[in-house]
């Protein structure tokens, strides 16, 4: 693999007649950082103060945590000695009392200050582990099904200054470091400093941190699932066959509930790694917000989210040509907008799946028609923006698996066919015809990848995707709560489990799904 490093200096004024006359080309500029960082020229006295302090109380972390050391600069090569910077930004207030603080510009938000290093500077960028795994949406949600069956008290914590408590990066890395680092370590100009830990900016520092604490959390006694690898459980001391704890960890963001010995675990955690916040019952987790109600049903919700998202302008004199193409820029503006679209989709907001997955295949070939469907769909997802998702305490015993799917078949006007599907879980009694609630656990809605020739050929693709999602689902969930069971065999395994619900039947693994195509049902059945 070969990696290069391209650096191209751009004037202010001919930005946009660069991009006019060559729009393939990608910027990054001064002017697109100033969008998220802070200029210190361009604050108040207060503000800079502000800063300062913020910028001080990084330095200490870093010492705190003795993430670099002093060394002569001639003991260390100078093709490894990496450069550092400052990236300051505004971090919105959370939980703080406005009244405490005394300056009015620093109401709505306080100033953070990262000492980062330049990554892209370490000399063994090509042969160093880059990857780090991340929470997954359906791992996720069954982490939020199982507090809620348990009847658990949903928690949230973030660590602090986590990526510079990580494993040592491998060799011997110096650091050029900025004023505040050299004053306050009292270097003298013959001196740099040596990273003995992670830090932020390094490539590898998200699979350092991941690999230092996925191994302080096997040390407490947590199980990490073969099925997602940032999904943790706590199992009874005296019996193994019990769960008394599940979390889940987003980088530096964890999210879980349990019983007494969980909480004892999350404490010895937090003295070995210093929580930045930690929050019960209401909080906001990777964008989401969540509330825990009364009777431990978990609500989901992104309407803050979905009301910020911008439309796409169009032109009045391109309105009413639906059918022309559209430019670079706007294509540009279509995939941001069906993106940040997507998230919402992805996390609470399965209504707008179907709609979106036809405007995803219609990027590349977009017309004006494409771009107002997009603001039309964005309008309807503001116009609805308090739709959310619940998961419900639905008891362990009576817990089954519910799934849906259906598909459109391709049309002249619009090519492409699409699967769509969504799995729930119900209690057991939903299949005696009485009424049952419902949790959402995962649901999409996506191209048919392989020529469909028929309705009931996309109607059982979408069926057999489905089925199999729902096997998946139902291998995790049986081994959150037993880990005995076989689910490196999952079709001797699946038939030990309870099926779940629903018709047709799949007779080889008691796996289930609802399909409204009648002809399907018949052949199944």
């Amino acid at each position: 693999m070969l990696v290069f490093r391209c650096e191209f200096e751009v004037l202010a004024q001919t930005e946009a007649e660069l991009f006019d006359s060559d729009p393939w080309i990608l910027l990054t500029t001064g002017s697109a950082k100033q969008r998220t960082e802070v200029q210190l020229s361009e604050l108040s006295p207060e503000e800079r103060t502000a800063f300062e302090n913020a910028k001080q109380a990084e330095i200490n972390n870093w010492l705190q945590t003795q993430t670099v050391s002093k060394v002569l600069r001639d003991q260390i090569p100078v093709e490894q000695i990496m450069k550092c910077r400052w990236i300051l930004t505004w971090k919105p207030l959370d939980g703080i009392n406005q009244d405490e603080i005394e300056h009015k510009s620093l109401r709505s938000h306080k100033p953070k200050a990262r000492l980062v290093v330049l990554g892209y500077q370490d000399p063994q960028i090509e042969e160093i582990p880059r990857d780090s795994p991340t929470l997954s949406k359906t791992a996720r949600m069954l982490i939020l099904q199982t507090i809620a069956t348990h009847s658990w008290q949903l928690l949230s914590f973030d660590i602090k200054a986590a990526f510079l408590q990580g494993k040592p990066p491998g060799g011997i890395m110096g650091l050029e470091p900025v004023k505040e680092l050299r004053r306050a370590l009292s270097l003298s100009d013959h001196e740099i400093v040596k990273l003995n830990k992670s830090a932020y900016g390094l490539v590898d520092a998200p699979f350092l941190w991941y690999c230092t604490l996925t191994s302080e959390l096997t040390a407490l006694g947590m199980e990490v699932s073969p099925f997602d690898p940032c999904t943790f459980v706590l199992r009874c001391k005296e019996d193994p066959s019990q769960i008394t704890g599940i979390l889940g960890i987003h980088v530096d963001d964890g999210i879980g509930g349990g019983n007494q010995q969980f909480h004892d675990v999350i404490n010895q955690l937090e003295k070995k790694y210093p929580f930045g916040a930690k929050k019960v019952n209401s909080f906001t987790f990777t964008g989401i917000d969540l509330t825990q109600k009364e009777d431990n049903s978990i609500i989901m919700s992104q309407s803050t989210y979905v009301r910020k998202i911008k439309h796409i302008p169009i032109e009045p004199n391109r309105k009413t040509q639906m059918e022309l193409d559209v430019t670079e820029a706007e294509r540009g503006l279509l995939r941001g907008l069906v993106g940040s679209l997507q998230y919402a989709a992805v996390n609470t907001r399965p209504d707008l799946a179907s709609r979106l997955s036809q405007l995803q295949s219609s990027i590349n070939k977009a017309k004006i028609e494409n771009l107002s469907e997009a603001n039309k769909l964005l309008h309807e997802a503001k116009k609805y923006h308090n739709v959310t998702i619940t998961i419900k305490p639905i008891p362990h015993k009576d817990f089954r698996f519910m799934a849906f799917s259906d598909a459109s078949f391709a049309s002249h006007r619009k090519p492409d066919s699409h699967a769509g599907m969504i799995i729930a879980g119900t209690h057991q009694q939903i299949n005696n015809n009485v009424q049952c609630p419902i949790s959402p656990i995962s649901w999409g809605s996506k191209k048919i990848q392989k020529v469909v020739t028929s309705t009931l050929s996309a109607e059982t693709t979408s069926l057999a995707a489905a089925i199999d999602q729902l096997a998946w689902l139902r291998l995790f969930w049986s081994w959150i709560h037993d880990s005995k069971v076989q689910w490196k065999d999952p079709e001797k395994a699946l038939q030990q489990l309870e099926p779940a619900i629903s018709v047709p039947t799949c007779i080889e693994t008691n796996d289930v799904a609802i399909t409204d195509c009648k002809s399907l049902y018949d052949f199944t059945i």
